[in-house]
């Protein structure tokens, strides 16, 4: 939030701290509470244990909602209280699940995290962010202007600082990191951008419109070849091969500062869609760019029938992201298994038994016919069964 928003609403929260904050019971209303169980589905959309899971206990539950009135009015502590009438209300039926307690603290963590993006009103969020920043409620004239001094106070130091109060918390749990990163160098076009695809129909949609459209915003600024590495990414992860090429190639066109990457990923799409040529083409063109690109590796080290040569080829490899090490981790799995180790590799029967579980728990709306070698998300990044299958073929 703008330091200069927050300044201006001061006066609010005088207004707001004297009453004792009675609009933060609106938390019930159903424009709000409608906007805390989305931001909870999209938080778990992709947990192996709470996904899909109904959250109008929140406030149909007596103690549940006595629990978060107390936290959004008076600042109360989520803990023990909701914690406790949140683990009651859980449905979770399989066995591979953890303790009810920890999926229930995970909640309550997600809860305490996306609690200033329920408002529908920016007064509210206004008031209940400066309220934060400062911490427990006070009362009393003396104190409203206590509480103004250290909101003054702790403003002008993020200013100073310059610390951005930037959050994407509403974005899916995948896209985040791309976002953070991309506001890292244009904050405004990464603000605007994860509007852009929260506001669409679906993110895939709005992806897909940015692809074929290309406004100007996404093609002037400091980091466009962000921006279209991410659209690539989206088009990727959802099976839009066509788009995904488009969008990766135009992203080292527009200057990503990992050309070879974005182009091996343009040659990962195109072998997606069938087209063998134009693959070997653009990982050739990308390797001649970079040959220690971790995508570049990855893709090389796949098409090696020896597992000891894909291992060899992978050790050049730079991740520079948690995705990308999921990945190279990934591919060195799949070397592994080809040659024979799953049987007696600790790691490698970790590996398995997750992704196993991964695939055995995927909706089928979020299976792709083709999954990305390269991509190191949870979602897409997984040494399916399938995948077993088809490398003791390939090591035949």
């Amino acid at each position: 939030m703008d330091p200069k928003l927050l300044i201006d609403g001061i006066p609010l929260l005088f207004d707001a701290a004297k009453a004792g904050y009675p609009r933060f019971r609106r938390w019930r209303e159903s424009d709000n509470f409608t906007r805390l169980v989305r931001l909870l589905d999209q938080r778990f959309e992709r947990h192996e244990f709470l996904y899909g899971q109904d959250w109008s206990f929140l406030r149909s539950d007596a103690e549940d909602a006595e629990a978060l009135e107390a936290f959004f009015v008076s600042e109360a502590p989520l803990r023990p209280a909701l914690l406790e009438a949140v683990e009651r209300h859980l449905s979770v039926v399989s066995d591979a699940a953890p303790p009810l307690r920890e999926l229930a603290e995970e909640v309550v963590a997600v809860i305490e995290d996306v609690a200033n993006e329920l408002w529908s009103d920016d007064t509210d969020r206004i008031v209940f962010e400066l309220r934060r920043l400062v911490g427990p409620t006070l009362t009393g004239l003396d104190e409203v202007k206590a509480q103004n001094e250290a909101i003054l106070e702790q403003i002008q130091r993020l200013q100073r600082e310059e610390v951005r109060i930037v959050s994407f918390s509403s974005a899916p749990e995948d896209l985040r990191p791309g976002l953070e990163r991309l506001a890292e160098d244009d904050e405004t076009a990464a603000i605007r951008l994860n509007d852009t695809l929260l506001g669409g129909a679906s993110v895939i949609d709005a992806a897909e419109s940015l692809i074929d459209e290309a406004p100007s915003w996404v093609m002037k600024g400091p980091a466009v070849g962000q921006i279209w590495h991410l659209l690539g990414r989206i088009a990727a992860r959802n099976g839009r091969w066509a788009r995904a090429e488009q969008a990766y190639l135009r992203a080292a066109d527009l200057g990503f500062a990992r050309p070879a990457t974005a182009i091996a990923r343009a040659g990962e799409a195109a072998h997606a869609q069938g087209e063998s040529e134009r693959f070997d083409e653009l990982l050739e063109r990308a390797e001649r760019i970079d040959a220690a690109d971790i995508a570049v590796s990855i893709l090389r080290a796949d098409e090696l029938n020896d597992p000891e040569a894909r291992l060899t080829r992978l050790e050049s490899a730079r991740a520079s992201t948690k995705e990308e090490e999921a990945a190279l981790g990934a591919a060195r799995a799949r070397a592994r298994l080809l040659a024979g180790e799953a049987g007696t590799n600790p790691r490698t029967r970790s590996t398995i038994r997750y992704a196993r579980g991964c695939e055995s728990t995927r909706s089928a709306k979020s299976r792709r016919a083709t999954e990305s070698s390269i991509d190191g998300s949870v979602a897409d990044q997984v040494v399916t069964t399938s995948s077993v299958a088809r490398l003791r073929k390939d090591g035949q």
